[in-house]
């Protein structure tokens, strides 16, 4: 929560955008995948700010990704 929070302030007018994946445990114990896009907005004319947060399940892109990292790695040996 902490970098969340550091990355959240480190975002600028000249670098509104922060994206990442995040790996989650759901309550069912199986692991999940999260795609966050978060953008500060500008208000008030500048003055003041909001965050938009956009979240995705990556879950099965990123189980493909891992696959193919395995097998990649199992074909080099």
């Amino acid at each position: 929560m902490k970098l969340l929070r550091e990355s959240l302030q480190s975002l600028t007018v000249e670098t509104p955008v922060l994206n990442f994946d995040h790996r989650a445990v759901a309550a069912a114990g199986h692991v999940e995948w999260h795609q966050c896009n978060i953008r500060r907005l500008r208000r008030d004319g500048g003055k003041n700010f909001e965050f938009q947060a956009v979240m995705q399940d990556i879950t099965p892109r990123k189980r493909a990704e891992l696959a193919e990292q395995e097998a990649k790695a199992a074909l080099e040996k």
